[in-house]
């Protein structure tokens, strides 16, 4: 009996679509957040692109804002 491996793919690059299911928001959030600059994001021809890591990123700074507005209160 072998063991089975499983590859499990990183995805690099997302889709505006993909990155709000991601982030388990709307797309038109995901838009604004874009556009107000908040998050990274690359428009190639008429879409946006977003990297992995900006979410990631995206994702650390909110953690690291709300907890240092949990400690304020």
């Amino acid at each position: 009996m072998s063991d089975k491996i499983f590859v499990i793919h990183q995805k690099d690059v997302f889709t505006v679509k993909e990155a709000a299911e991601y982030l388990t928001v709307c797309p038109k959030t995901l838009y604004h957040l874009i556009e107000c600059g908040e998050l990274k994001a690359a428009k190639i021809g008429s879409r946006y692109k977003l990297k992995a890591e900006d979410l990631i990123c995206y994702i650390n700074q909110k953690k690291e804002k709300n907890q240092h507005e949990k400690h304020q209160s």
